[in-house]
């Protein structure tokens, strides 16, 4: 034990190994992802201690100590996450680590199939086992197996993907693990040295160590004032592309991340998942934990819901938006652009115009935020709505009033029916001089009319991919028929708005302001209650299916809901749900998760009678849906606090917010809240008043034009993630990624400082017998071939040779100009230097072919 004291390696590099380990437990500690990772501080140091102690075990076979430090770290994980738990049911420990075995278990079968979950207790103990192994495993390579790079990079690793995932300003950490990393190599630097000079009585000062730590010290403190204080400036636009192109694969981590993760704390660029993060898709789960971190700040005359996207299809275990499902052209986009300023068309007289601005002080990806139905941005943006095919037949003649306003608005723009409508009257008009050639439609292009029609026909086959057939009959009638085919957006059925860049959908920027109007229902009760169920065929098509795996219990409560409160109109109806699951259903964030199999609306409304707004709202999507009303999944945030001083909206990440939205064929989607945590949406409140419907003759405004999909197909255009905090494009120090740079540059700058015979380092031909001799010796010790302290570079030379098979004429070759070189008179000439150059060519490769399978032999001699 006395001889454990007096640690070989010194108790000076333990503390700095824990100082590099605890500048990532901490980091991921001070991001609050979640309440509960104070439980990493203790699980790391337990970690390092008992590495550090397995390490120095002698004569015991490896497997058995590893076995140990599993078991170790078994116990240790299982206890600490357990008592995070705060389930009043799982009253023992036990009781504890049963539950996290089952959530662990779910959340591996939700993650095989792509989707994701919500289980905040799976997340934490996720980061209790990465804690554990990287504090257990960099004690082992430093003080057993001397590998110190395998304790660096993945500490670094981790560290880096923290930083990039939070805005919180953890850049000191990283300039701690860089100091502690710097000082580490030099210190194992230095003892690999001292056990070299000390097996070969080599005299040196004892002061060597603490001069070399305090040189080391000052080019660390320079390195980080460095970092500090060199400003973050972008650079061109062609470093810029090929940064995104390097970037590609840690884009798609993220995307891999946010599909593995739930309702984590919102407090990164990029949410991980759950309904909080507001992908396509996600799986209802367990408990949720959401930050007070501050999400928007808005400016707006009216407090609204801040929707950002809408779910269709319920799959039994979460929900999905399929809009991109119902787009099958092919080499187009399904998004539409809306160019900045540009208004939409809005038929609907029942509704006021509200303008707001929003700040973005969390990103959600690419995606806007904005209430009700948006109309107008003042930046250019994408638009997703759902697609229908078109199968009308259209008698031109008639096409006015009520019936034109039916006809599709790309139809409708540049007046193209109103050309066909003025070309058809002159063809009436000329009684005189019938048009008599065979094929009516010349008449129909020779008009004056003409050339514009076959123009705005063209138009719509390239730019929207419809196709537009006309038939006309003769004199005197002239009965012009069209009938276009191909697809078009339901503008009715948007679903998200994303901020439109140079080459496509762009991520939104931490701090970016932009302003919108919206278009907001001035539809009371009573004009609700009396409107009719005359619903389209694309609302029966998209928001009236549920699985049918649903438990038939479900549609007798709710048919049974809506018989006790005599309901008998959609909206009663609505009414009637929605006030039946604020009174009899306990709001809850807390919740285990229900069984992986079971269907989470049957589980919500009969088994676990507890929940919070996903639960809420998809419970009264489905069963409004199974009454034949058509209902829809809205996320987003809630309202926020507003302050009369500033006239400003304060939405935090704790706002996030599902609701269900029901369709009234003469008023769009209105909002409803089940939730009981807020307010009910009350639809009697005085509003502003109504803008003038326009006219129908004619479309109001600009339609969003086609997306270029530059020739792919639809699985093409997918908008991508949200690029780290470091900001988009490639830049130098400001964001992580450029700290990173420039920490990896230094750890670089180190090892090839510290180890000159680095294999890495480039050949020259004109190098000397001692670079090639050295790094020789480099892969020799790596191989663990030697040499030995008494040996000469010929002894050595002879031992290699009789070890690696094939390498006797190499090694004597480097051995030989070696010697010659330190202790000939004359030195060596080009000819020579090139022989030893393309021996150490030679050699190197014969030694890299050995190195996997000594190691492969060692691993199985260790298990013997």
């Amino acid at each position: 034990m006395k001889k454990f004291f007096r640690l070989q390696e010194g108790w000076l590099t333990v503390g700095l190994v824990a100082m590099m380990l605890f500048s990532v437990t901490l980091s991921i500690e001070q991001a609050q992802w979640s309440d509960g990772l104070t439980i990493l501080t203790p699980i790391t140091l337990i970690g390092l201690l008992t590495g550090l102690v397995l390490a120095k075990v002698r004569g015991v076979p490896r497997f058995l100590l590893d076995l140990v430090g599993l078991m170790i770290g078994v116990n240790t994980i299982l206890f600490a996450v357990a008592g995070v738990m705060h389930d009043p049911r799982l009253v023992t420990v036990q009781d504890r680590v049963q539950d996290l075995v089952l959530r662990t278990t779910q959340w591996i079968n939700v993650s095989m199939r792509g989707d994701m979950n919500d289980d905040i207790v799976v997340f934490i103990l996720s980061l209790a086992v990465v804690s554990w192994v990287l504090s257990y495993s960099s004690a082992y390579f430093v003080f057993r197996s001397r590998q110190l790079w395998w304790a660096l990079v993945p500490n670094g690793v981790a560290l880096l993907i923290n930083i990039s995932y939070t805005p919180i300003n953890l850049n000191g950490y990283l300039i701690i693990f860089m100091f502690s990393a710097l000082l580490l190599m030099i210190r194992f630097n230095l003892l690999l040295k001292e056990e070299r000079w000390q097996a070969e009585r080599v005299n040196y000062s004892p002061r060597l160590t603490w001069s070399f730590l305090w040189a080391g010290s000052a080019l660390s403190i320079a390195l980080a004032l460095l970092m500090w204080y060199v400003p973050a400036t972008a650079v061109n636009s062609t470093l810029n592309n090929v940064w995104n192109q390097v970037n590609k694969p840690w884009l798609d981590f993220q995307d891999l991340m946010a599909r593995q993760w739930g309702a984590i704390n919102g407090s990164g660029t990029q949410s991980f998942g759950g309904y909080s993060s507001f992908d396509d898709s996600f799986v209802m789960g367990g408990a949720l934990n959401l930050s007070d971190n501050v999400a928007l700040v808005v400016k707006s005359t009216e407090n609204q819901y801040w929707r950002v996207r809408t779910w269709d299809e319920y799959t039994g275990m979460g929900w999905r938006n399929t809009a991109k499902d119902t787009f099958t052209i092919s080499n187009m986009s399904p998004l539409l652009t809306l160019n900045a300023n540009d208004r939409l068309p809005d038929e609907d007289g029942s509704r006021h115009a509200v303008t707001y601005t929003v700040q973005v002080l969390n990103p959600k990806d690419d995606l806007l935020f904005a209430p009700s139905r948006p109309v107008e941005f003042d930046r250019p943006t994408y638009l997703e709505y759902s697609w229908r095919p078109l199968t009308e037949v259209y008698n031109v003649e008639k096409l006015l009033g009520a019936q034109l306003s039916a006809v599709p608005p790309e139809l409708r723009e540049h007046n193209f029916i109103g050309l066909l409508q003025l070309a058809q009257r002159e063809l009436r008009s000329d009684t005189s001089q019938p048009c008599l050639d065979a094929n009516t439609l010349n008449c129909l292009f020779s008009t004056t009319q003409g050339p514009q029609i076959l123009d705005d026909i063209k138009s719509l086959k390239d730019d929207r991919g419809i196709d537009v057939n006309l038939s006309l009959s003769g004199p005197p009638n002239y009965l012009l028929e069209m009938r276009p085919t191909g697809e078009v957006s339901i503008y009715e059925d948007l679903t998200s708005v994303h901020n439109k860049g140079e080459q496509g959908p762009e991520p939104v920027k931490l701090g970016d302001e932009y302003t919108g109007v919206s278009m907001v229902s001035n539809a009371t009760d009573a004009e609700l209650r009396a409107d009719n169920s005359d619903y389209a065929a694309w609302l029966k098509d998209r928001y009236l299916n549920v699985p049918v795996s649903m438990p038939a219990r479900v549609a007798v409560l709710s048919r049974k809901i809506v018989s006790d409160a005599g309901a008998v109109t959609p909206f009663d109806k609505a009414k009637a749900i929605e006030t039946y699951l604020r009174a009899n259903y306990a709001y809850n964030t807390n919740i285990s998760p229900p069984n992986n199999d079971e269907d989470r609306i049957y589980w919500f409304l009969f088994e676990g009678k507890e929940g919070y707004c996903e639960y809420y709202a998809g419970a009264m999507v489905v069963m409004l849906r199974d009454l034949g009303i058509p209902t829809r999944l809205a996320g987003g945030y809630a309202p926020g606090v507003y302050d009369p001083t500033t006239g400003e909206y304060t939405i935090r990440e704790s706002s996030a917010h599902a609701w269900p939205e029901v369709y009234f064929p003469t008023y769009g989607w209105v909002a409803f809240e089940p939730t009981p945590s807020q307010a009910v949406i009350e639809h009697d409140v005085p509003q502003a008043q109504p803008t003038v419907a326009p006219t129908a003759e004619a479309t109001e405004g600009p339609l969003p034009s086609p997306t270029p999909s530059d020739g792919h197909d639809l699985g093409n255009v997918t908008p991508p993630s949200a690029t780290p905090t470091g900001g988009s494009g490639l830049g130098v120090p400001g964001g992580p990624w450029g700290w990173g740079a420039l920490g990896l540059a230094a750890l670089g700058i180190g090892f090839f400082f510290f180890f000159p015979a680095s294999p890495f380092k480039k050949r020259r031909a004109n190098a000397s017998a001692g670079f090639y001799y050295k790094s020789m010796l480099f892969w020799a010790k790596l191989l663990r071939a030697g040499p030995a302290p008494y040996q000469t570079p010929y002894e050595f030379s002879e031992s290699l040779s009789r070890d690696v098979p094939g390498t006797s004429i190499f090694a004597r070759t480097i051995a030989r100009a070696y010697v010659r070189e330190q202790f000939g008179r004359d030195p060596l000439d080009s000819a020579e230097r090139r022989n030893v150059n393309v021996a150490y060519t030679g050699l190197r490769t014969r030694l890299v072919r050995q190195w996997p399978r000594r190691r492969v032999r060692r691993i199985l001699r260790r298990t013997k």
